[in-house]
């Protein structure tokens, strides 16, 4: 499972980063945007278990700082800063997570949780079958 980390291309991870990004954001989701994320996730081409894997092992340490400060409603990351926070996370390079925020690590796991079960609503089965955190 870590070999999936090895190969990062930005032209394909990219804009799944971009787009699981958009379950940590201070917005309230409607169905329409869960459709859309799922639209999304399926044009992507990774298989199931790599969608978990890059939600869970890539984008959640970063885009899960969200939840460690009062910063209000916006509607989406910068997608630059979010790839090179990536990026640089993967290469061991930038920290993930955060400390002392508002919620707890297992708090925001539990809401992305459910942001997620929401997406898989608009996906295949296989999709929601993975509910675990892979390699955590």
């Amino acid at each position: 499972m870590k070999t999936m980390r090895k190969n990062i291309s930005l032209a394909t991870r990219g804009p799944i980063w971009f787009v699981l990004s958009h379950m940590f954001v201070d917005t309230e989701h409607q169905e329409s945007d869960y459709r859309s994320f799922a639209e999304k996730i399926l044009e992507s081409k990774f298989t199931p278990l790599e969608i978990e894997y890059i939600l869970w092992n890539e984008v959640f340490p970063i885009a899960g700082r969200s939840f460690s400060s009062a910063v209000g409603v916006w509607p989406s990351f910068n997608e630059n800063w979010l790839q090179t926070k990536i990026v640089n996370f993967v290469a061991g390079i930038e920290k993930g997570y955060w400390e002392n925020g508002f919620i707890t690590v297992s708090r925001a796991e539990e809401i992305i949780k459910n942001e997620w079960q929401n997406v898989c609503k608009y996906l295949p089965s296989e999709y929601s079958d993975e509910n675990k955190i892979p390699n955590k």
